[in-house]
């Protein structure tokens, strides 16, 4: 029987170190995983000063929320070495995969929304604790501020802290101008809209829309979707659940369907 993705080269474009999870899904269902990373992650240019203020704000912190595996990896890179103030912190992550990288370091959460979404998980935490506890929110520079601006509306003290930035990955421009003028992929990926704008940048002054839309286009969730079909992409495959499994889960179904 033939594997849905067979004959298939579907693009990855998230960062590199994430894309393990992706190439073994797309293989696993026949299909050979084109690794470019247009974006890269960097540990935010925090100074002495703005380190010691962040292991000060364990201090005076009821939770801290990751919404992402970055924020988790790279708050550890700054604060690492004061693990102990966490022993009685509560601490809530945005998904599964999030949960995961947490334990990697030590730590489980006390709250993980059903729903993998910042939205979700800032109700969840309205919903059930104490509206005037203090919250530390370690983020990318690119994050949006619904998090931060419902908790803060709902009377919690947020204290925010970026600990990465998202950056433009410039040696991968060659490599994804070649697949487009040589018309090598089949499927491209996004999973975050960073990842579209930093695609576009690097596919600029060529005519990539044109291309993309002649190609299958994933996306891993909602708010990614919205953010290409916003930039003129359509998109036929998007994700129940907010995992790299789930989209290449979705980009076989596509491919299921169109042969019925």
């Amino acid at each position: 029987m033939n594997k849905p993705l067979a004959g298939k080269r579907v693009l990855i474009t998230r960062a590199q170190e994430q894309a393990r999870p992706m190439i073994k899904a797309i293989e696993k269902n026949g299909g050979e995983p084109v690794v470019i990373p247009v974006l890269a992650f960097r540990p935010a240019p925090l100074s002495i000063h703005e380190q010691e203020r962040l292991i000060d704000a364990l201090k005076k912190t009821d939770w801290i929320v990751f919404t992402s595996a970055n924020s988790i990896k790279y708050f550890f890179y700054f604060a690492g070495h004061a693990k102990h103030l966490l022993e009685h912190i509560k601490i809530a992550v945005v998904g599964k995969k999030t949960e995961e990288v947490l334990k990697d370091y030590g730590f489980s959460p006390e709250l993980v929304p059903e729903t993998y979404t910042a939205e979700a998980l800032a109700q969840n935490l309205i919903k059930h604790e104490n509206p005037h506890q203090s919250v530390l929110l370690p983020l990318g520079q690119l994050a949006k501020p619904i998090l931060k601006e419902t908790l803060k509306e709902a009377g919690f003290n947020i204290k925010d802290v970026v600990v990465y930035h998202t950056v433009k990955n410039e040696a991968s421009r060659p490599a994804l101008i070649n697949s487009m003028i040589q018309n090598q992929l089949d499927v491209i990926t996004f999973t975050s809209p960073s990842s579209i704008h930093f695609f576009i940048e690097l596919l600029s002054p060529h005519d990539w829309k044109t291309f993309i839309n002649h190609k299958v286009v994933a996306c891993i969730g909602k708010v990614t979707a919205d953010a290409a079909l916003s930039k003129g992409i359509r998109v036929q495959a998007v994700p129940k659940d907010f995992t790299a499994q789930s989209l290449v889960a979705a980009i076989a179904e596509y491919y299921l369907g169109e042969l019925k």
